[in-house]
């Protein structure tokens, strides 16, 4: 079993990486994964059992700069696998859900092709292939719709809240995901790398559905009068997006997403 404490994270200062339980969080401030002699210097000074990839530029900073976007998300990540791949260190690579071109209702399994249609997704992809190509000893995680993070700005983590307060929600019924419990997320990625399990991996709550009934799931269990203005993706999005964001998977099923749902609405 590999050492969790000893794995060493980049992008520690993001909102996956803050809520990662275990092994050494370096922030974006401490490690500029662009930088090889900082990187080599991290390794260096942590002797990981691991590398936990967090690092990326977000999804809307993409969109406004393309080049930054490759930068950090491609060139960083090169930068990252080749010293994993030279110092003899497992990498775990974080992707996402939109690497992929996706009907809605779907939820592609780890062997479906990706087909990215955004800024982000094409590098989150080329990410992935740098990934593969360079540091034959990986693991490639991708998610969908993460939410239950402290302190964040998330429709789904401000949800309670917004419902407890009355506020009419705009809420989308074109798109299907998979809303994922952090919680839920964060034991499996730690499994995953503790077993030290390689190749490609889905991490997401059982089920696919639109964050409309989500919303309204949660106004239930809340038991709190919803009021909702059902409206597009296009209401929302700046970039293009797959009609679906949902996961499935071939070898991993974490637990359905209402039973996640009521959990997250219970500590809140």
């Amino acid at each position: 079993m590999l050492n969790l404490d000893r794995v060493l994270v980049t992008g520690g200062g993001g909102i996956l990486g803050r809520c990662i339980p275990f092994g050494v969080r370096l922030t974006r401030a401490q490690l500029d994964v662009t930088d090889e002699r900082e990187v080599h210097r991290a390794i260096a000074d942590h002797s990981p059992s691991a590398i936990l990839h967090l690092a990326t530029l977000a999804v809307a900073k993409c969109d406004i700069d393309p080049g930054l976007a490759h930068l950090v998300n491609v060139g960083g990540t090169y930068v990252v696998a080749e010293a994993a791949r030279k110092f003899g260190i497992p990498l775990i690579y974080m992707s996402t859900a939109l690497v992929f071109d996706t009907p809605v209702g779907g939820a592609p399994d780890e062997d479906v092709a990706p087909a990215p249609l955004n800024v982000y997704g094409r590098t989150k992809f080329i990410g992935e292939r740098v990934v593969r190509d360079v540091q034959p000893d990986h693991l490639i995680v991708r998610a969908s719709w993460l939410y239950g993070t402290p302190d964040s700005t998330k429709f789904l983590d401000r949800l309670p809240a917004l419902l407890r307060a009355g506020e009419t929600l705009r809420v989308n019924q074109s798109q299907t995901g998979s809303p994922t419990l952090i919680d839920d997320f964060v034991v499996a990625l730690g499994q995953a790398i503790s077993s030290e399990r390689r190749g490609t991996l889905h991490l997401a709550n059982e089920g696919v559905l639109t964050i409309d009934r989500f919303a309204r799931k949660a106004s239930e269990l809340l038991n709190v009068p919803g009021r909702f203005e059902p409206a597009h993706t296009s209401a929302f999005a700046k970039s293009r997006r797959s009609a679906s964001e949902a996961l499935s998977s071939k070898h991993v099923t974490l637990r359905p997403w209402d039973e996640a749902l009521r959990d997250f609405l219970v500590r809140g």
